[in-house]
């Protein structure tokens, strides 16, 4: 794989994440799952969850888009290799 082609999927992963992000039931299968693994203390709302959980969601987001932005600084690799970086 190049870099183009990494970087697009990548790209690709951070668009499902904000999409993801942006739909209610999302945020609740999330705060479902976290509440399977007894991450939440004992007396949290609703709400609480949720913000917690949509929370997690952004962070992810802002990671994978700072993953994006290193990734764009480096070389290509593959151009590398053939001699041409």
């Amino acid at each position: 794989m190049n870099k183009r082609s990494e970087l697009k999927v990548v790209q690709e992963s951070m668009l499902m994440a904000i999409e993801k992000s942006q739909q209610p039931e999302m945020v609740i299968d999330l705060v479902r799952q976290m509440e399977e693994i007894s991450h939440f203390p004992k007396g949290l709302s609703e709400r609480d969850k949720n913000g917690i959980a949509y929370k997690l969601m952004t962070d992810t987001i802002a990671q994978i888009k700072n993953k994006i932005e290193l990734f764009e600084a480096l070389p290509d690799c593959a151009e590398l290799q053939r001699g041409k970086g």
